[in-house]
């Protein structure tokens, strides 16, 4: 079973193309693509530089919390995913999620 918020579920470059999990196409991971992919990762650079060590990584944790998003999770669920995830505090975590909102996943 997929979940959005498992800490050892960690994406490769090759992770990082849209694809339907178990649940059908409603479960669809989205991707951005490329220049949503550079705004998403200028937005965490600039919230903390960390965050993007490896830009791969940092991609597959922001898709997972869009489908963390399009699965209708809280706002506190998707927040504290996004804490455990990035390993941010709870503000960061909260102008994480803006930032893939704004850039990919208008959810």
């Amino acid at each position: 079973m997929l979940t959005a918020c498992g800490a050892d579920d960690r994406s490769s470059e090759s992770e990082n193309e849209s694809k339907v999990v178990a649940g059908g196409p409603a479960h669809v991971i989205p991707s951005p693509d490329a220049d949503q992919e550079e705004l998403l990762l200028n937005d965490l650079k600039a919230l903390a530089p960390e965050l993007v060590t490896d830009k791969d990584v940092a991609v597959g944790n922001a898709r997972r919390i869009c489908l963390a998003i399009k699965a209708g999770r809280t706002e506190d669920e998707v927040r504290e995913a996004t804490a455990e995830r990035f390993l941010t505090t709870d503000e960061q975590a909260a102008r994480i999620v803006e930032s893939i909102r704004s850039t990919f996943c208008g959810g």
